[in-house]
């Protein structure tokens, strides 16, 4: 199923919230939340969120190490 599928005006989706939590829980289903026709929020799987926060996590991580290292670099340059 795609996302398109699964577009619902806010006031569906305040009608059916048991049941867009339980695509996404159950089903991995995201669902578009749009206010006045245009994409306003979503409603994803917590597990999609989990995965994008260890990403960054470790993102962070990286930069952080590159830029102790350039620290470092620089340190020894003056």
């Amino acid at each position: 199923m795609t996302v398109d599928d699964n577009e619902l005006p806010m006031r569906d989706v305040r009608a059916r919230m048991a049941d867009v939590v339980d695509a996404a829980e159950h089903r991995g289903e995201i669902t578009v939340v749009t206010r006045n026709g245009r994409p306003a929020a979503a409603v994803v799987p917590l597990s999609l969120v989990a995965e994008r926060r260890v990403n960054v996590d470790t993102t962070k991580a990286v930069i952080d190490d590159i830029l102790a290292e350039d620290a470092g670099i620089l340190d020894l340059l003056k």
